[in-house]
């Protein structure tokens, strides 16, 4: 339902700083388009807008931010999900709900998961870099 560019978000990785990442979203129908993003660490990163209600023919940038941590990521299979489903255009963001995206509602629903990557800076240490290495080549 919305193009979503890129699918895989690229975070510098810096010990004890907090990065950002964009994401466009761009509904090219002629509908109304809900859309919900969910992490499954949600403490680990925050979406703005998370989620929002696109009007027919238009983009929405998201800013994804990945707090500070102390250590080098455990997890090596982070990702995102965008949810997108058409609705009406007398909705509002506060009607946007988690029922609106399963499977078992009446709306046709689209998801799409976008990868996380850990990109290795000259301040990451060799242990560090090593477990990220090892993240990225084992997917």
């Amino acid at each position: 339902m919305l193009g979503i560019e890129p699918l895989e978000l690229h975070f510098p990785f810096r010990l004890s700083k907090q990065m950002s990442c964009a994401i466009q979203l761009t509904n090219e129908t002629g509908s109304y388009i809900a859309f919900n993003i969910e992490h499954m660490n949600p403490l680990s990163y925050c979406a703005q807008p998370r989620k929002d209600i696109m009007p027919p023919r238009s983009k929405c940038n998201v800013k994804i931010t990945r707090q500070r941590q102390a250590e080098a990521p455990r997890d090596c299979t982070s990702e995102f999900t965008v949810w997108s489903t058409k609705v009406n255009d007398c909705r509002s963001v506060e009607d946007i709900t988690a029922n609106m995206f399963n499977n078992e509602s009446v709306n046709i629903v689209d998801d799409v998961n976008l990868d996380v990557v850990f990109d290795a800076g000259e301040e990451i240490n060799v242990a560090s870099f090593l477990r990220i290495l090892t993240c990225n080549t084992l997917s």
